[in-house]
């Protein structure tokens, strides 16, 4: 009986979560802790992937494990993908819009994502500066038209606005 989440490919799931919009996941399981390798939507990359993975497997958790820490982000990268497991967290906010900000971006990782420093720039005169996530994020549910230096100086602002 086949489960469901599996593609046929050992170490290839089908990642149902849906947390960083991925369709694909390549992982390891040691003594209960699960080792992403990478996420993403190409089933051909995640097949060679997983086929990677496999053989360091065979030579032992030690191999794969030493691999896992020390030579997996180049891998990665000498086949044209980036890390996928950690990294896509920060790359899904490029490109969105939070009041008159829109995010262009990462300055700097942090050790969660509202910590993390991103660039931004004003929709509306095009200023750039890097701020916290935390604090653009806070222009979502406010109806702001301008930043802090394109807003008109003939404009007496009331509370609430």
């Amino acid at each position: 009986m086949k489960a469901n989440n599996t593609t046929g490919i050992r170490y290839l799931h089908i990642d149902y979560k849906d947390k960083y919009g991925n369709k694909y996941i390549v992982r390891h399981h040691i003594s209960g802790k699960s080792f992403v390798v990478w996420r993403g939507n190409d089933f051909d990359l995640g097949k060679e992937i997983a086929e990677e993975v496999a053989w360091k497997v065979a030579e032992g958790n030690a191999v794969f494990l030493d691999w896992y820490d020390n030579e997996r982000l180049e891998y990665l990268a000498s086949i044209g993908t980036n890390d996928g497991s950690i990294k896509t967290k920060w790359n899904r906010i490029l490109g969105k819009q939070f009041g008159p900000y829109k995010i262009i971006g990462i300055e700097e990782e942090g050790p969660e994502l509202r910590e993390t420093k991103v660039k931004v720039v004003c929709t509306k005169c095009g200023t750039k500066k890097v701020a916290l996530y935390k604090t653009i994020f806070a222009y979502k549910n406010r109806n702001i038209k301008y930043c802090h230096s394109c807003k008109p100086a003939d404009k007496v602002y009331k509370k609430g606005e």
